[in-house]
């Protein structure tokens, strides 16, 4: 479960784990992530376009959330090196 604001994102494991073997090692951000698996979401439904990229469309909304993200780690591997 993902939550974004007062949005809340419920995948399925089969959808988690399909996204983990596609990435096949990669590092992937939250933001990644989201992606991702909203779009192997939206490309499931029986009524979706073929192959939807989310990508460009979510980043704009993403980027803060990342920047945010980034920076939490920054002050969190701070706190370890101490």
């Amino acid at each position: 479960m993902i939550q974004f604001r007062q949005v809340t994102f419920r995948f399925p494991l089969e959808l988690w784990q399909q996204v983990k073997r596609a990435a096949d090692g990669e590092r992937l951000t939250v933001t990644d992530w989201l992606i991702r698996l909203l779009e192997q979401s939206f490309n499931q439904e029986p009524h979706a376009q073929p192959a939807v990229n989310l990508k460009d469309s979510l980043q704009p909304f993403l980027q803060p959330l990342q920047q945010q993200i980034d920076q939490l780690q920054l002050q969190l591997g701070e706190c370890y090196a101490w």
